[in-house]
């Protein structure tokens, strides 16, 4: 299984874990900085992770390059969810799977929406829900 951690970090929540079981694994993030540690901690795992720096409103892979998508605290502080979501569907291949884990504050949802806007985790859940044809909870 090939997978993508979208702002994966220094690769400890996702990337790491991932490659302990088997998957073929990409990290990206804006800050390479974190690769250095990144590094050390999956050799300090005994794993492979190809570690690449990536914005995810432009991700540098090819159309349908991954079987699993992921992003946890990662691709929600994208300016633009719409094209990070736009990005991470394209990179998945058809059946797989895209995985978010985001926060919500529920006051600030709240007073946000009761401008008329949307909160930018629930706005991040929307835009990958409405480019995979589904329906986005929150």
């Amino acid at each position: 299984m090939d997978l993508l951690d979208v702002g994966t970090g220094s690769g400890g929540t996702v990337a790491i874990p991932a490659a302990l079981r088997g998957a073929t694994v990409v990290g990206c993030d804006v800050t390479p900085e974190l690769f250095e540690h990144a590094r050390r901690r999956a050799a300090a795992a005994g794993v492979e992770v190809e570690w690449v720096e990536a914005d995810a409103q432009d991700l540098p892979f090819g159309d349908a390059s991954f079987d699993r998508v992921t992003s946890t605290f990662g691709a929600m502080f994208a300016p633009d969810h719409t094209r990070a979501a736009a990005e991470l569907v394209r990179v998945c291949r058809p059946g797989g799977r895209i995985a978010m884990t985001t926060w919500v504050n529920t006051l600030r949802r709240r007073a946000v929406q009761a401008d008329g806007l949307v909160h930018a985790a629930c706005a991040a859940r929307r835009a990958v829900a409405a480019a995979v044809g589904s329906r986005g909870a929150c």
